[in-house]
């Protein structure tokens, strides 16, 4: 009889060893959107970073400086890649592209691939405020508006799922806007 009730009790230890690495746990999302781009060619729809946008890079590298991710999230545009690449490369992993219009299945790539962990989300200003909509957090911004670079949302996801953002700025701050912020 002990035998038997055995490996049950091995898979029980097992069970509760593996739930408690993931309850408790809280997964961190840092969003962005990508640095400026370059403007000069207004015929370009995929223009790359410019030079203010690659300092903008840099300091990025400076905000997360002793974070470690485990995953680095991109849409499929010269500059969010360009903006995502220095942090994926430090950290020794690949951009995964995402598709900016399929943000519920991105938070639940991240919920569930990725708990317990630190992520970074590459963006554009009309897909930050929804990416942290479909994580779960809610935001008073009601747009961003085109000129404004220098935002920085810090996402937390609890064990429960509850979400709790923090907006912060990073780099050089951007020019004030003659957007009303609704």
């Amino acid at each position: 009889m002990r035998i038997r009730i055995l490996p049950f009790i091995a898979i029980a230890i097992l069970f509760s060893f593996v739930h408690e690495q993931v309850i408790g746990q809280t997964t961190t999302v840092y969003i962005v959107r990508h640095a400026e781009k370059y403007l000069k060619d207004t015929t370009d729809k995929n223009p790359p970073l410019s030079k203010e946008g690659k300092k903008r890079v840099k300091a990025l590298e400076k905000k997360l400086k002793g974070v470690k991710l485990d995953a680095v999230f991109s849409t499929n545009t010269i500059r969010t890649q360009e903006t995502a690449k220095p942090l994926a490369s430090s950290n020794k992993l690949d951009i995964q592209n995402y598709d900016a219009r399929e943000l519920k299945a991105l938070a639940e790539k991240i919920k569930t691939n990725y708990a317990g962990k630190n992520v970074l989300v590459v963006g554009h200003s009309n897909t930050l405020l929804p990416t942290v909509n479909a994580l779960g957090a809610i935001t008073i911004m009601a747009m961003i508006p085109d000129n404004v670079y220098d935002l920085f949302f810090r996402l937390t996801i609890d064990s429960a799922g509850k979400a709790e953002l923090v907006q912060e700025t990073y780099g050089k701050a951007s020019a004030p806007s003659n957007t009303t912020m609704k």
